[in-house]
């Protein structure tokens, strides 16, 4: 159930069910299935009707877990923000209670301040410049802040017969461990690799992303996602200065509200998402730094706000394919089937992308107002510096 539940197959999830009330004593494991194929069917009442007719105990956390997500959802479907928001603090709490003793948020948040530090003072050094007309295009990263759209766009984009979107690999992380070995740990001594050092570094980061390409295609334009990537631009481009970047942004509430109420799999850096406002801090800070990389660096990217992508999507996609030097494709009309057909989307939208294009998610956060009152004046700023 579990299996089907995650890779979006309704008909197999329905059927197992039913065949599973058959010999499962328990009920209420097959119960908090049946809850979700509900939701994914847009029951809504339905789902509250069962699943808080039931609990799991410690011993089946993971399940109890499962049933206030899916009721936090259900009440947001349902435009119920005190009891939405209510379940979504629930499911982090118990999220805090399972995650490892050793994540920390904190640490990514260092991580982060120590290159607002360093870079905030950085200057290209302008006797030094790269022949950008010899270095070789790419490669192409989409970055952002999480909940921000891009799961959505990777589907429209891999959609097209001329792209393949890696999502979610560690490739980035691999060069910046390599690059930290060079280094020292030290930022402070970026400006001394040498060349040998950064085509080393040039072989680690390709030899990573072909790694994850089932059937390389020199006629193809691969795009490395995963949305924090946003905090290493600095490094990326030391070490790739024609690097091209998809930059995509939706309205700070929205996003800080999102990924409060999703589920991901706990990090140091998702750890932040736990409570309301460290989300907003660690955006906050994110787009602090993003900021000083503009500053300082020659940065091509293509930003993409989310609410253009769904009020005005044929424009907002071409214009994205024309910052790829793609031709238009009418495949990715077809994002949704795309999104079927692949065994798992490993983000929390998964769920999601397979539906057609929907509005209700921009603005949501109006009507939350009242519960993320506390972030406003973290976010302030950047709703007016993004023009939202």
């Amino acid at each position: 159930m579990e299996i089907y539940d995650k890779t979006n197959n309704k008909k197999e999830l329905e059927k197992i069910i039913l065949y599973s009330k058959n010999f499962i004593k328990n009920k209420s494991e097959i119960i908090i299935y049946e809850g979700r194929f509900l939701f994914k069917n847009e029951k809504y009442k339905e789902v509250i009707k069962i699943l808080e007719s039931i609990s799991f105990n410690e011993d089946q956390i993971n399940l109890e877990h499962l049933r206030v997500l899916t009721l936090g959802k259900t009440y947001d479907h349902l435009k119920n923000p005190e009891k939405a928001f209510k379940y979504f603090v629930e499911s982090n709490d118990i999220d805090f209670k399972i995650k490892n003793k050793k994540i920390n948020k904190n640490i990514y948040l260092e991580i982060i301040k120590r290159r607002e530090k360093y870079f905030k003072s950085y200057k290209l050094d302008r006797k030094i410049k790269p022949n950008l007309a010899k270095e070789k295009i790419g490669p192409f990263f989409m970055i952002g802040f999480p909940r921000s759209g891009t799961t959505l766009l990777d589907t429209i984009l891999r959609s097209h017969p001329s792209v393949e979107v890696i999502e979610e690999k560690p490739i980035v992380e691999k060069l910046i461990y390599n690059l930290n070995k060079i280094t020292k740990n030290n930022l402070q001594n970026l400006k001394k690799i040498n060349k040998e050092q950064i085509q080393d570094l040039k072989k680690i980061y390709y030899k990573s992303l072909e790694s994850n390409i089932s059937k390389k295609n020199n006629n193809k334009i691969y795009i490395d996602k995963l949305p924090l990537n946003i905090i290493y631009v600095g490094e990326i481009l030391k070490i790739f200065p024609n690097a091209k970047f998809i930059f995509s942004l939706r309205h700070p509430c929205d996003c800080v509200l999102s990924c409060f109420m999703q589920n991901f799999k706990i990090n140091n850096a998702m750890a932040n998402f736990l409570n309301i406002e460290d989300s907003a801090y660690l955006y906050d800070n994110v787009m602090k730094l993003w900021t000083i990389y503009l500053s300082n660096f020659t940065i091509n990217f293509k930003q993409v706000r989310y609410e253009d992508l769904i009020n005005n999507f044929n424009d907002t996609v071409k214009s994205v394919l024309k910052f790829l030097e793609l031709p238009w494709s009418d495949s990715v009309l077809n994002y949704s089937e795309t999104a079927n057909k692949r065994s798992q989307i490993k983000t929390p939208s998964y769920d999601q992308v397979i539906k057609p294009i929907y509005t209700t998610a921009s603005g949501r956060w109006k009507l939350y107002e009242k519960q993320i009152s506390s972030i406003y004046p973290i976010l302030e700023h950047w709703i007016k510096e993004f023009g939202y």
